[in-house]
């Protein structure tokens, strides 16, 4: 349920159970900031999330003792902060409020506080033993992880452009959602047998990173842990990987197969092609093969989201009788495929699947189909026919947006028919005139 919203001054907040504030927007501009500890009589006890994020004017900022909460990203994208003070009230920190602060270099925080602490301008939330925020501006290009952390937080590294390596001690079990997202300069880091989980987007477009292994402790990784990869060429993944999200391979287009050892509990690899068993579901397809045609194994039941996501060189796709779901974002931008025939087992075609297939013209969605999503087919610009079955009940927003020559084939009283109607498609109804000769 929404929030009843509140101005006072040139802050919107919302009322906490107790009666106390949380600022949940900042709409000034102010340089210098002291953020007031009341507002309309109101104790402020908390900094919402993203409460103060892209205040391009602040320069420093001063939290009042009444906070005991900041949210995550509260200060996310403040381009020229560089100062901040924490008072000793504060409890309690969301996932890194300082993100992408350029010029930030470090934090002020009292030595005897008793929830954070600043080490080496570095801030550590000393409850979960979690790393939370490695400021963008620290002027270094190899840093070493205190030992006793245990949690390098969400976003902790994010955007962190200048660092070339990070040292990880054994006493780290889990490397947070898009912890090291965008450190382009990455080239060398060295994941301990102790981390047992690496989440989605945590390493994603770290652009340098020629190598990387995944130790035998890690039983998780999270979709598009590795997405946008570019320099990985090799990768190998250990047995005890027991989940694997949305291909977290995703866009690395040097990378020209996956390893696995032919007892993997949980996953397999056929043809440099990484498959989840449990599911039978085709998980990653490598950008980087050097073949322009695929035949999808019979017995697979799902192609996941993502699984062929920006593989440009994959001409065409052979996908057998056994698969059920065409996943979100499956062949997005797959601009070289020009053919793909869908069997009569599929039932859903899920959001974005052959978004920015340019190359396809034409596509026959058979009567097993009942769900197209969003987008499912947007800006195929090549498309110039797409026969839909009276079977589907459910068509997404701008599923055939962007499709200039396209000409929709439909049941007379079809919902694809009103799907047409309604969003000024073109169409063609085959059955319209059936009348003349029954």
């Amino acid at each position: 349920m929404k929030r009843t919203e509140f101005t006072g001054g040139k802050y919107t907040y919302v009322l906490l159970d107790g009666g106390t504030a949380e600022i949940i927007k900042y709409n000034g501009n102010a340089e210098t900031l002291e953020i007031p500890a009341e507002l309309d009589g109101k104790r402020v006890t908390r900094i919402g999330n993203d409460a103060f994020a892209w205040c391009g004017s602040l320069t420093s900022v001063a939290i009042p003792d009444s906070v005991t909460r900041i949210g995550d990203s509260a200060f996310a994208l403040c381009s020229i902060l560089t100062s901040v003070t924490i008072p000793d009230s504060v409890t309690d920190i969301g996932a890194n409020p300082f993100t992408s602060c350029e010029a930030l270099t470090g934090f002020r925080v009292s030595p005897d506080h008793p929830a954070l602490a600043v080490i080496d301008g570095v801030l550590f939330s000393k409850a979960d033993r979690r790393l939370v925020s490695c400021p963008k501006g620290l002027d270094s290009d190899a840093y070493t992880i205190p030992q006793g952390t245990e949690i390098i937080g969400v976003s902790a590294f994010e955007f962190c452009s200048s660092l070339a390596s990070v040292a990880i001690p054994g006493s780290v079990t889990r490397i947070g959602d898009s912890a090291f997202l965008g450190c382009d300069g990455l080239t060398s880091i060295a994941i301990p047998d102790s981390v047992t989980e690496i989440g989605k987007y945590a390493f994603s477009f770290c652009g340098s990173l020629a190598s990387l292994a995944i130790p035998g402790s890690v039983t998780r990784i999270g979709d598009f842990a590795f997405d946008a990869c570019s320099g990985l060429t090799s990768i190998a993944i250990p047995d005890s990987v027991k989940e694997i999200g949305a291909n977290p391979f995703c866009w690395c287009d040097a990378l020209a197969g996956l390893r696995v050892s032919p007892d993997h509990p949980a996953l397999a690899v056929i043809g440099g092609v990484l498959f989840s068993k449990a599911d039978r579901r085709l998980v990653s397809y490598p950008a980087g093969s050097a073949s322009n045609a695929y035949t999808v194994p019979q017995g697979i039941e799902i192609i996941g989201d993502f699984a062929f996501s920006y593989c440009g060189g994959l001409t065409s796709i052979a996908i057998p009788g056994s698969v059920t779901e065409i996943g979100e974002y499956a062949f997005y931008g797959c601009d070289g495929l020009t053919s793909v025939a869908i069997p009569g087992s599929v039932t859903r075609i899920g959001d974005s699947a052959f978004e920015y297939c340019s190359g396809l013209t034409s596509v026959a969605i058979p009567g097993s189909v009942t769900e197209i999503g969003d987008s499912a087919f947007y800006s195929c610009t090549g498309l110039t026919s797409v026969a839909i079955p009276d079977s589907v009940t459910q068509i997404g927003e701008d599923a055939f947006s962007n499709c200039d020559w396209l000409t929709l084939t439909v049941g007379r009283d079809s919902f694809a028919k009103e799907y047409c109607v309604a969003n000024g498609l073109n169409y063609t109804d085959p059955g319209a005139n059936d009348w003349l000769t029954n």
